[in-house]
C-alpha cells in the first residue's frame, strides 16, 4: 500500500509540476510577446535576404510543427485538469457489485429519466418491497452517459460494452465519476447498494469461460437436517474445523493452505446434499466446477480466480475420463483427456491445477464420486485429497432419525429394517406418504 501511495503521490506531483511549467511558459511568452515577435521577424528577414528558398522552406516547416504540436494542447491540458480534480470508480459485470448497483439505480427511480435502457432476465428473482412487486427481469440504464445525485453530490455514470476477447459472454463496465478527490462518497454508495446478508439461501457460482459467474441462490440445506451416522458427520466437521483454525500452522511449516475431501458411495446417498449443508455449517458460498470443455490453462485459471477461503465442488468426478486410472503402458503423452470444442484437459493439467502455486488461500475442494476405485491414484493421494469418506446405505439409527424428523409424534416400534436403503429412496417414500407414517414403516421393514 505504501508503494502504491508513493506512486500516486508521484503522479500528482508530476501533474502539478506540468501545470506550473505550462503556466510559466505561457506567462513568459505573453510577457515578452513583442520582443519575441521583433527578434523572430528580424531573423527571418536576414535569412530571406541570404536565401529566399531556404527561408520559405524553414517557415513552412516551422508552421507545420507548430500546428501539429498545438492541436492537442487544449485537450491534454483539460485531461490533466480533470484527472487532478475528479475521482472515479469502475465496476465490471463479472462482479456482484455491478448488478447490485444497477438494481439500486433502477429501484430508486434514478433510471426513470434515462433515454437508453437495457432489459435482461434476472439471474435470481428479487422483490421491490417499496413498490410491492416481484421481479423476474432487470431493467437498467443503457449504454452511454447518465447523471444522478447521491449524498448531495452529482455523479456521472458511464456504461460501456467492453471487448469480449473471442468469448461468448457479454462484458460490460460501469464508471462513476464525481468532482473532488475523496473516496468517501464511493464507500457510502457501496454500503447503500449492498443488500443485507440473508441466511436463508446459499449463493452458487459456476465457471463461465474466464470468470466465476453468479448463477443463482439455493435454499439453505441445514446441516442438522442431514441424516448420517454421527461419526461420519463428526469426521468431516472436525476435519474442516481443524483446517480453518490452523492457517498459521500451515504457513509456519510451508504447507499450502488448502485441503480436499472425497465423498464416495452409491447413488442416492446424499453426497451433494451434504456439500450444500456444509455451506450452511461454515457460512460459505458454493463454487461448482464442471471439467467438460476446459483446457489445462482454463482449469488453472478457474482455480486461480477463486476467492480466498472458498468451497469448491466437482460432482461425479469419476465420470470424466481424464480422472481415470492410467494403464501401465500409457505414457504421459497418452493420458486420458476431455476433448470438447477444441479444448483438451489432461490428468497432468488437472493435478497441476489442484496443486497450483497460485491457487486460492484456504480453498476447500470437495469431489463426489460413485466409484472411487476408478480414480487415478495420483489424484486421490494425500495432499490433494486429505480426507476420504464413504457414504453408504442407511443404518438403523438413521432410519429412526428420518421418522423423528418427519413424523415426530409417531412411535417407531422395535422392528428390523431393510439393510440396503438409500436416503433418496426413503425420502421419496415419505413424500408419497406425508400423512401416513405407518405406510412408510411397512416399506422400511425387512
Amino acid at each position: 500500500m505504501k508503494e502504491k501511495y508513493n506512486l500516486f503521490s508521484s503522479y500528482n506531483l508530476m501533474g502539478a509540476a506540468l501545470l506550473v511549467i505550462i503556466s510559466l511558459v505561457g506567462y513568459y511568452v505573453v510577457s515578452n510577446l513583442d520582443t519575441l515577435k521583433v527578434s523572430g521577424l528580424a531573423f527571418y528577414a536576414w535569412l530571406n535576404a541570404q536565401s529566399p528558398f531556404l527561408a520559405g522552406a524553414i517557415g513552412i516547416w516551422i508552421l507545420g510543427i507548430v500546428t501539429f504540436l498545438s492541436r492537442d494542447i487544449p485537450s491534454k491540458v483539460w485531461a490533466v485538469v480533470v484527472k487532478q480534480t475528479t475521482v472515479e470508480l469502475t465496476m465490471n459485470n463479472i462482479d456482484d457489485v455491478y448488478d447490485q448497483f444497477l438494481r439500486w439505480y433502477h429501484v430508486t427511480g434514478r433510471s426513470a429519466k434515462a433515454r437508453t435502457l437495457i432489459a435482461k432476465n434476472s439471474e435470481y428473482n428479487w422483490v421491490d418491497k417499496k413498490a410491492g412487486e416481484f421481479h423476474e427481469m432487470d431493467i437498467s440504464a443503457g449504454y452511454g452517459k447518465h447523471y444522478f445525485s447521491f449524498g448531495g453530490k452529482m455523479f456521472q455514470l458511464h456504461r460501456e460494452l467492453k471487448e469480449a476477447n473471442q468469448t461468448t459472454e457479454v462484458k460490460e463496465s460501469l464508471t462513476i465519476k464525481t468532482i473532488g478527490r475523496s473516496q468517501k462518497q464511493f464507500h457510502d454508495l457501496l454500503h447503500v447498494i449492498t443488500p443485507p446478508k440473508d441466511g436463508d439461501y446459499t449463493i452458487v457460482y459456476k465457471w463461465r469461460e474466464d470468470y466465476w459467474a453468479k448463477c443463482g441462490e439455493q435454499a439453505v440445506r441445514s446441516f442438522d437436517s442431514v441424516v448420517l451416522p454421527p461419526e461420519t458427520k463428526s469426521k468431516i466437521v472436525n476435519h474442516i474445523d481443524t483446517f480453518l483454525s490452523e492457517r498459521k500452522w500451515y504457513l509456519k511449516h510451508g504447507i499450502p493452505y488448502r485441503t480436499g475431501v472425497i465423498l464416495h458411495g452409491i447413488p442416492g446417498t446424499g453426497k451433494t446434499s451434504l456439500v450444500r449443508a456444509l455451506c450452511d455449517k461454515f457460512d460459505k458460498p458454493l463454487y461448482v466446477l464442471r471439467l467438460c470443455g476446459l483446457s489445462d490453462d482454463m482449469l488453472e485459471a478457474a482455480f486461480s480466480e477463486l476467492p480466498k477461503n472458498s468451497l469448491v465442488l466437482i460432482e461425479d468426478i469419476d465420470t470424466y475420463s481424464v480422472t481415470g486410472k492410467r494403464g501401465e503402458k500409457i505414457d504421459t503423452a497418452q493420458q486420458p483427456s476431455i476433448e470438447f470444442a477444441g479444448a483438451s484437459l489432461t490428468l497432468s493439467g488437472l493435478l497441476n491445477a489442484v496443486d497450483g502455486i497460485i491457487a486460492s488461500d484456504g480453498r476447500i475442494l470437495i469431489a463426489t464420486t460413485n466409484h472411487v476405485g476408478k480414480l487415478d491414484e495420483a489424484l486421490t493421494r494425500k495432499g490433494r485429497f486429505n480426507l476420504e469418506i464413504e457414504i453408504g446405505h442407511l443404518e438403523r439409527g438413521c432410519i429412526r432419525e428420518f421418522f423423528n424428523n418427519f413424523y415426530p409424534d409417531f412411535d417407531v416400534p422395535d422392528v428390523q429394517f431393510k439393510e440396503e436403503m438409500t436416503p433418496a429412496e426413503l425420502q421419496s417414500v415419505i413424500l408419497e406418504n406425508i400423512d401416513n407414517p405407518q405406510a412408510v414403516l411397512e416399506y422400511c421393514k425387512a
